[in-house]
């Protein structure tokens, strides 16, 4: 992969390899997501190097914002935590049920 032209300036004896890459990942989104809408990111999963066949669904879900994950400003307040653990409770009850319906 070629770098980019601003990375050649800024880093001209850096270079750039490409070692792994897997495909954008398909979420299931349900009617009894929480007020915050979904985002998109750049960011990867190792969601994306399971093979759960067809039956399973990927969810990728917890409190915070990946908009300051994993970065010195990263935090998760107290109630985030709390909604978080009900909307576990609500998500495996919601996946589990739609498994017995199948």
């Amino acid at each position: 992969m070629e770098s980019p032209s601003w990375q050649k300036k800024r880093y001209p004896g850096a270079t750039l390899a490409v070692v792994t890459a897997n495909s954008p990942v398909r979420l299931h989104l349900s009617a009894s997501q929480d007020a915050r809408s979904a985002v998109t990111a750049a960011f990867n999963t190792d969601a994306a190097y399971l093979d759960l066949g067809d039956r399973c669904k990927q969810v990728l879900v917890g409190p915070g914002s990946i908009l300051h994950a994993h970065c010195p400003t990263e935090q998760v307040g107290v109630a985030e935590l709390a909604a978080a653990a009900r909307q576990y409770a609500r998500l495996a009850v919601e996946l589990l049920a739609e498994e017995e319906e199948e």
